[in-house]
């Protein structure tokens, strides 16, 4: 079973914003007799210069990212980005030994995942972010955790609760009913909400940055603060004009698939 324990991280030294507070406590309301771990620069352990590297230049996402696996690999408990508004108990999905959400009918999302310690897929997880240890440049989640989820994909069904090599996987209404292309979301959440939905994601992007735009194909914000990144430094490193290449290539080619489904 997964451990009652709630893994969240907050790095920045920042107030919560209102969106972030009310989600916040939305936990504590539904959640009774749960851990709540709060990850922030008083107890992570950077010890890796990608870390220490990512902190410096407060690409807090990217902090983020990899704490929240190497938490749960460690503890294991549910983890929940500061965004995400609970609707009830997640007692029910303790049972599994690994769950997480469809995004949409392609994507697997870990806004929220719940696992228990050392569960391999983790450790797969954990295994493929040593080699970025050393890259002077950082990579969003998505281009970490897609090739592995791509695996799991085949034998999953985003239209049914699916479970494969003890992933447990949910269609996009238990977690992430809300669109991440809705604008105004504290105000319209409910009309997206259904009788199965435990969590409504609500895409807070405060520590997004140029990539994680381009991910989820918001490429206006993305070249905003790309423009504005090479206004004030042309000269980047070859490798971030390289995964930048192939950030906007893949992310585009994914717009085109799902224009093409609409």
């Amino acid at each position: 079973m997964i451990p009652k324990k709630i893994h969240y991280c907050w790095y920045g030294h920042q107030e919560y914003p209102e969106l972030i507070s009310t989600c916040i406590d939305s936990w504590t309301n539904h959640l009774k007799g749960y851990e709540f771990i709060r990850w922030d620069e008083s107890n992570t352990e950077f010890d890796n210069p990608w870390l220490k590297k990512a902190l410096s230049e407060k690409k807090y996402a990217f902090v983020a990212d990899y704490v929240r696996f190497r938490a749960l690999y460690i503890h294991g408990g549910i983890y929940l980005d500061t965004d995400m508004l609970l609707l009830k108990s997640l007692d029910p999905l303790l049972e599994h030994s690994c769950f997480a959400g469809f995004e949409d009918h392609t994507h697997i999302n870990t806004a929220i995942i719940g696992v228990e310690p050392g569960h391999p897929l983790l450790q797969k997880i954990l295994d493929a972010y040593t080699p970025l240890f050393g890259a002077k440049d950082f990579k969003v989640i998505t281009s970490v955790v897609t090739p592995i989820f791509q695996e799991y994909m085949k034998e999953l069904n985003p239209e049914k609760i699916s479970t494969y090599l003890g992933l447990t996987v949910y269609p996009p209404t238990y977690f992430y009913p809300v669109p991440y292309s809705e604008k105004n979301v504290l105000a319209t959440f409910q009309s997206y909400i259904g009788p199965n939905s435990y969590a409504a994601h609500l895409w807070y992007k405060s520590w997004y940055d140029e990539f994680s735009y381009f991910s989820i194909q918001e490429f206006r914000k993305g070249f905003r603060i790309l423009f504005k990144k090479l206004k004030e430094n042309p000269f980047q490193s070859f490798s971030y004009y390289r995964f930048l290449f192939f950030s906007l290539y893949t992310n585009y080619k994914k717009h085109l698939t799902r224009s093409e489904k609409k």
